[in-house]
């Protein structure tokens, strides 16, 4: 008999948003997870004391990874902050002026996937001009300037999404360029930020150094569903009203709760979630004060909740200790074998491999679930049931949205043959005892209200 609240006995990661106020955010019962699951961009004058501040040595923009060149801008142009601030389309957003705002925050839209991409062209280019324009004047650029205003309002919006919304590695820290921003923002002393900036970059910099900037992170991006063609458009900071409290779906009591739909310009749409309610940290192993049958409508509500670590993979842990979680869904149905207390989950990118004689290189959650074997630490499963348009192929997944089946562990590692030939990575894993029965959980979770709910948001949205 394994006794599961040995295997809870974890603790959260420190950070922005781990470990706060985990009361109300983990731990629901069923009945109460349900109320919780384009504008082109200009070119600025030029200014004529641009040259001078192009001789000048700085840091923003080095990288140790390939430089990413702009259209119409030399390498040697990419690689300091004077000259991306000179060179590059620098977006102003027009933005409600304070008397316009009713209880909104700004945010940005950016499509899951696309992330270094923008810190790259947006968020690094906005605080490098930020930076050289401080640099000429000797002092903080005074916010009464339109074009200040909005460029310190873009700024605290990209902070404030970083600290909410994104997962760090190093490929976002590098090729991004958000370490050497932080960096310039805090430590050169040329340059002069706001102390709320400066705030809200030192806390980013203390979380993610703490979490050695997520190199341990193993985050499945198969499913992250980028579209670099056609974002740029849409990408831009814009605001979002808050949800009043009592909202029946936004609001503390609705299935949504913690997550905010963001539109951009060319009327798509993102889920973000909501900075002004705590987020869990998925970083635990066990059942990180999950009830077992907790039903989310969206998986970011999986995220907010501490029980799945990304928006859209299917695989979230530790490459070194294990995965916290895997999500059940029918994108591998052709190779998955669901059998409810016995799962047989493969690996990432196993559709492809066209070689018999050996797998395809393991991918970053591939790799998590090779150590949750050689570790034996739990594992939390979930299964997706998609919307209420769609219909499941799964028999133990939920009717619509996502919801948590308990703890499992992984048993074998197996090497079966995909429908093109080629050998792939697939793992046994049994659910623990001493748990509520799948057949229990799937008779009351979802419940029809939340069905119900989830129906009317969708309907709406």
């Amino acid at each position: 008999m394994v006794d599961i609240k040995a295997e809870d006995d974890q603790k959260p990661k420190g950070g922005l948003h781990h470990g706060l106020a985990q009361q109300g955010v983990t731990g629901h019962k069923p009945s109460e997870i349900a109320a919780n699951d384009s504008g082109k961009r200009g070119r600025e004058p030029k200014d004529a004391n641009d040259d001078e501040m192009a001789m000048a040595s700085t840091k923003i923009g080095d990288s140790s990874e390939p430089k990413r060149q702009k259209l119409g801008t030399t390498q040697k142009h990419a690689d300091n902050p004077e000259n991306l601030a000179e060179n590059a389309a620098g977006p102003v957003h027009d933005l409600p002026n304070d008397s316009q705002k009713t209880n909104a925050i700004d945010t940005i839209f950016v499509l899951p996937g696309n992330e270094v991409r923008f810190f790259c062209d947006t968020v690094a280019i906005n605080a490098a001009k930020l930076a050289v324009k401080s640099k000429r004047l000797k002092m903080i650029p005074s916010e009464d300037e339109i074009e200040v205003a909005k460029r310190f309002r873009d700024l605290r919006a990209h902070l404030t999404y970083m600290g909410t919304n994104l997962d760090m590695t190093p490929k976002i820290r590098d090729r991004g360029k958000v370490k050497k921003t932080l960096d310039n923002i805090l430590n050169e002393t040329l340059y002069y930020f706001p102390e709320d900036v400066k705030a809200k970059a030192r806390a980013l910099r203390e979380n993610w150094e703490r979490e050695n900037w997520g190199a341990d992170e193993a985050l499945d991006e198969e499913q992250q569903p980028a579209s670099p063609t056609t974002a740029p458009d849409d990408e831009a900071t814009t605001q979002v009203a808050l949800p009043a409290s009592n909202d029946p779906t936004f609001g503390v009591n609705g299935i949504m709760y913690g997550v905010l739909v963001v539109r951009g310009k060319g009327g798509r749409k993102v889920y973000q979630l909501n900075p002004e309610v705590p987020r869990a940290s998925a970083q635990v192993f066990g059942q990180n004060g999950l009830t077992v049958g907790a039903w989310f409508p969206l998986q970011i509500l999986a995220l907010r909740n501490g029980a799945h670590g990304s928006q859209m993979g299917g695989i979230h842990g530790s490459l070194s200790k294990g995965a916290y979680s895997v999500v059940v869904t029918d994108l591998y149905h052709d190779l998955d074998r669901d059998e409810g207390d016995i799962l047989y989950y493969s690996g990432s990118n196993s559709h492809d491999n066209e070689n018999r004689d050996r797998p395809a290189e393991s991918s970053a959650g591939t790799k998590a679930l090779k150590a949750s074997l050689a570790s034996g630490r739990p594992v939390r499963v979930l299964r997706s049931g998609g919307s209420t348009l769609t219909k499941t192929k799964s028999s133990f997944a939920p009717s619509c949205g996502i919801r948590y089946d308990g703890l499992y562990r992984v048993v074998q590692k197996l090497t079966p043959i995909n429908k093109k030939g080629g050998m792939y990575e697939q793992f046994k894993l049994m659910r623990l005892p001493g748990q509520p029965s799948l057949a229990d959980i799937r008779k009351r979770s979802p419940t029809r209200q939340q069905i119900e709910a989830l129906e009317e948001f969708q309907k709406r949205d």
